[in-house]
């Protein structure tokens, strides 16, 4: 048996309540451009909840390291602020041989892209290079053999390149690749 229902204005209003109920908690939940992360918003309801006055140092540290992993990525870290320390004049004259970063006394350099123009016959590598005291990033463009930062600069292929110098007598040859496979 079938039920032949007419619709009327009460079935029109609570689909419509419906509808915008539905795209209301879309909008709210999967959709939104809050600066807050998830992440960071489920810490924050924690630390809340939990009120963490009243508990003792060793139980605070332990919930806040074991909610740490969920820190965002490009917040910045003390071990990313770390790695940018000033380099030894031994350790700037051991650099040798395959590596994706390599620091001289102010910068670290790293190889973004390598161009290349075959009409022109010309060949330029893409270079990052961030100051070491200042932190402040900045690209640049070599082209094949000519000086980077004391080092004479030789492209191998679209992917890596050549950086080498010679320190007190001994060569230093140090090849940049732009990835490594593990």
């Amino acid at each position: 048996m079938m039920f032949n229902v007419k619709p009327t204005l009460l079935h029109y209003l609570i689909i419509t309540v419906v509808v915008i109920w539905c795209v209301s908690d879309y909008l709210q939940n999967y959709a939104s451009n809050s600066t807050l992360g998830k992440s960071q918003f489920i810490a924050e309801a924690i630390e809340q909840e939990l009120n963490f006055s009243r508990l003792s140092g060793e139980s605070k540290q332990l919930i806040i390291s074991q909610y740490s992993k969920y820190k965002k990525e490009n917040e910045p870290s003390d071990s990313k602020q770390k790695s940018l320390v000033k380099k030894t004049a031994a350790e700037l004259a051991s650099q040798n041989g395959l590596l994706t970063e390599v620091f001289t006394d102010n910068e670290k350099i790293k190889l973004r892209a390598i161009l290349v123009d075959k009409q022109k016959g010309l060949q330029q590598a893409y270079l990052e290079v961030t100051q070491i005291d200042s932190n402040d990033k900045k690209f640049e463009t070599f082209n094949d053999q000519s000086e980077v930062y004391g080092f004479k600069l030789t492209i191998i292929d679209a992917q890596s390149l050549v950086l080498s110098k010679s320190n007190a007598g001994k060569q230093q040859n140090i090849e940049m690749k732009m990835y490594q496979k593990d």
